[in-house]
């Protein structure tokens, strides 16, 4: 969402929240922060909002658990040993660092929105974010390079502008009171695009893709989930509404704009046919 409607309309979502919560004058960041975290306590009352100078990084075992109980409990994962988790934010840290010097608009968002990272292991969801629990994240106990990791928080965070933008317009026209737990395929759409526009503009290509596709993959899922959404507008319920059905041309002159080569096709002279019961593990989706 950053790239693809910048930093002053996300911004201005953020003030309307605010708003909500009865702070209507000029805001600085700090304030805007503070009234954001207000509104989330508003309307998400069961979810545990921490002091604005408490780390981000959840260490504290009855937190934990609190945050937990919003997502389903085959999602929570399992906890992890200290030395894992205080290795995992570690590098998250330096995640963070490498996203602030790269984009410091981004960290800017990211400073406003999350106030909570849960670090767990074992079979996690794939989406980090839960419409339920604004401005937590679940990720995953894992020392990867730091350009995965912030890959991870660049989809978390845009799931999180999603929900948050779709809060102040509604992008369906079945309005709902809080954003749906459920990632929606026009959210699908954007979290990809806004992920391929943070490698051109100044991510740049992984060197290991591990948990996101290759560009040209990850182009190609974009590219195949706005011509399903495009095709199924006449028939599509909830509709969409017309901040959603602008969304969606938005990602998709931005997505025309990358120039991607198409993923390559295997040569087939030189693909061996699996044995028999032998499960492929193709890249997950974004």
């Amino acid at each position: 969402m950053y790239h693809l409607i910048g930093l002053q309309a996300n911004l201005a979502n953020l003030h309307i929240l605010a708003a909500r919560a009865g702070v209507c004058t000029p805001l600085g960041m700090d304030q805007l922060k503070s009234a954001y975290r207000a509104f989330l306590q508003t309307c998400q009352p069961a979810v545990v909002h921490p002091p604005i100078c408490a780390s981000i990084f959840v260490d504290d075992a009855e937190r934990e658990i609190q945050l937990l109980s919003v997502w389903p409990e085959r999602q929570r994962g399992l906890p992890v040993s200290r030395t894992l988790r205080h290795a995992t934010i570690e590098r998250l840290q330096q995640a963070l660092v490498f996203m602030a010097r790269r984009c410091d608009d981004l960290l800017t968002l990211f400073d406003l929105t999350i106030h909570s990272i849960v670090v767990r292991q074992g079979a996690l969801p794939i989406h980090a974010s839960h419409g339920h629990a604004l401005g937590a994240l679940l990720l995953p106990a894992t020392i990867t390079d730091v350009h995965d990791l912030a890959e991870q928080l660049i989809h978390a965070l845009t799931q999180q502008l999603v929900s948050i933008d779709t809060l102040c317009t509604p992008h369906h026209l079945t309005i709902r009171r809080e954003p749906s737990p459920h990632r929606s395929p026009l959210q699908a759409a954007i979290t990809t695009t806004e992920l391929l526009l943070c490698r051109a503009e100044w991510l740049g290509e992984p060197i290991h893709a591990r948990t996101y596709p290759s560009t040209p993959q990850l182009y190609q899922q974009a590219h195949d989930r706005l011509a399903a959404l495009d095709r199924s507008l006449p028939t599509r319920r909830p509709r969409l509404s017309e901040r959603g059905s602008t969304l969606i041309r938005n990602c998709a002159a931005l997505l025309q704009m990358l120039h991607v080569e198409p993923p390559a096709l295997p040569d087939t002279a030189l693909v061996q046919e699996p044995a028999k019961n032998s499960v492929t593990n193709p890249l997950p989706s974004c």
